[in-house]
């Protein structure tokens, strides 16, 4: 018997006095589900019945839990119980697109793994259906229809920026848990088995923390949610999906200021990101739960430009679904553009506005202000700052003193100037 102290079913058992009992002597094939604590006085029953004795027959077959490459050629195969001792037949699995398997091995004592060894390679980043046709448990239940087929696939090495921080909550609310969310923005299926998160101290990485020991395929486009407690996200933020949570220690995410940082199994640097309580909306009475957001996957992480604070439909957070203030945008040369031209702050979703900006060549200097309907000055944007050749920049509808701005519209003025002379001046409204 290859047993573990989970086989207790009790909290206080499991931590010593109490013997492990079976409870039905006629099935000796399952395991954790035929096993707890004894409930004896004594701790135990040796030589006598067993105190928790009684008819608990396996009447389910066994279902297929997970299926993983080890290699292009190895594939093994994860069972939530037993199997009967007979290896099944190659025949038993079919793999498509068609992989052929030249044999079929348990790969641990529990009888719980399958090994297929594959004599042709599986691609990197192709999707396999697997399908079992034929497979018994100990107790000689046929595998369940439902839970016979599965998806695998050959994951790819990540380089810096495949994975990126999406989002990151370092204030949570009373009671609540920070979270850091990760986005796969490569087309590559991405294994994070092995891969950490810390924090950066003078260029160094500190308080590393495991993200998992085991295998955790994130696929293009996907998010996974770190937390320390996924129900206790779930009950804060409802509306996040939970499917995306993942369980981990986290590094310390301070309230004030701090950073993350992403590494891969080999201690490879993926992204990191140095955050602070002032990159939050002015505007906002309490940054207490609100999340700070990516408004753009492209660009540098650390860019304060990049971020915003969650809005207030969204809960002031999104774990696991796109950011609320998630825009990307499209500008044609020498041209800006404002997107959206009408906004709400604080409360609105978006609670920004952004202005992109694209030219010929970077090295301009801009100077980027606000006028009201008056034509008065009530936020100044920009001055004399050195524009790449494209970006953006945005406003969430504060003004130079803090408080949020009047109901109205606005005019944003732009001026772009270089070393020889050149001026070049644009005005939206808002």
């Amino acid at each position: 018997v290859y047993y573990s102290d989970s086989w207790y079913q009790d909290i206080d058992k499991k931590d010593g006095g109490f013997s492990l009992e079976l409870i039905d002597k006629q099935n000796i094939c399952s395991e954790e589900t035929n096993w707890a604590a004894s409930d004896d006085e004594a701790g135990g029953t040796p030589g006598k019945e067993n105190s928790i004795a009684g008819s608990k027959p396996d009447l389910t077959g066994p279902i297929l839990t997970d299926a993983f490459l080890l290699s292009s050629t190895v594939l093994q195969l994860q069972f939530n119980e037993k199997l009967e001792k007979t290896l099944p037949p190659i025949t038993a699995f079919t793999i498509d697109p068609a992989l052929t398997i030249s044999s079929v091995e348990f790969s641990d004592h529990a009888l719980r793994q399958l090994t297929l060894s594959l004599s042709t390679p599986a691609l990197e980043n192709t999707l396999y259906n697997l399908a079992i046709t034929s497979l018994f448990d100990c107790a000689g239940n046929a595998i369940q229809d439902e839970h016979k087929r599965t998806v695998f696939v050959l994951p790819q090495p990540a380089a810096t920026g495949d994975l990126i921080i999406n989002e990151v909550l370092f204030n949570p609310l009373s009671g609540g848990v920070d979270f850091v969310e990760l986005l796969n923005v490569s087309n590559k299926y991405i294994n994070v088995k092995n891969w950490k998160l810390a924090n950066m101290e003078a260029g160094e990485l500190v308080n590393e923390r495991i993200i998992t020991t085991t295998n955790k395929i994130l696929p293009p486009n996907d998010l996974l949610v770190l937390t320390s407690d996924p129900e206790q996200l779930l009950s804060h933020y409802p509306q996040g999906n939970a499917a995306s949570f993942w369980e981990t220690n986290l590094p310390s995410l301070p309230d004030d200021e701090g950073s993350v940082a992403i590494t891969d199994s080999l201690d490879n640097s993926v992204d990191y990101f140095l955050y602070s309580a002032d990159m939050h909306s002015k505007l906002l009475k309490s940054v207490e739960g609100v999340s700070l957001e990516r408004i753009s996957l492209r660009g540098n992480t650390n860019d304060p430009a990049l971020w915003r604070s969650g809005v207030v439909a969204t809960g002031f957070a999104s774990p696991g679904y796109a950011n609320a203030n998630l825009k990307e945008f499209s500008t044609v040369a020498d041209e800006i553009k404002l997107e959206p031209e009408i906004f709400e702050p604080v409360s609105g979703q978006p609670n920004y506005t952004s202005i992109s900006y694209k030219f010929e060549q970077g090295g301009y200097a801009a100077n980027a202000k606000i006028y009201d309907a008056q034509g008065r000055l009530i936020k100044n944007l920009m001055n004399n700052q050195v524009l790449a050749s494209e970006g953006f920049f945005t406003w969430d509808g504060d003004q130079d003193d803090g408080t949020k701005a009047n109901i109205g519209y606005y005019t944003l003025w732009l001026e772009v100037f270089d070393n020889t002379g050149i001026v070049k001046t644009f005005r939206k409204r808002v």
